[in-house]
C-alpha cells in the first residue's frame, strides 16, 4: 500500500506541474481536476491502510466540493471570457 501512495504521490506531483506550466485554462482545468482525484484515491488508500471508515467519508465530502469548485472555475472564466 506504501508503494500506492508512492505512485500517487508521483502522479501528483507531475499533475501540480501541468497547472503551474499549462498553456490554456483546460489544460489548468483539467490538472486541477485530476488533483482532486488523486486526493480522493490517497484517502481512500490511506483508509484501506489504518483501517479507518472516516477517512472515506472525508474523501467523499471532497469530492462532492471539488465538483462544485470546478464548476464554479468554468463559470467565472466563462463570465470573464464574456465581458471582454
Amino acid at each position: 500500500m506504501a508503494a500506492v501512495l508512492g505512485i500517487l504521490t508521483a502522479l501528483l506531483i507531475m499533475t501540480l506541474y501541468r497547472i503551474i506550466v499549462g498553456p490554456t485554462f483546460q489544460d489548468r482545468l483539467l490538472g486541477l481536476s485530476m488533483v482532486s482525484v488523486e486526493l480522493v484515491l490517497m484517502l481512500c488508500v490511506t483508509a484501506v491502510m489504518l483501517e479507518q471508515s472516516f477517512y472515506v467519508d472525508i474523501a467523499m465530502i471532497y469530492a462532492l466540493l471539488s465538483f462544485g469548485e470546478i464548476t464554479a472555475f468554468v463559470k467565472v472564466h466563462h463570465w470573464r471570457k464574456g465581458s471582454r
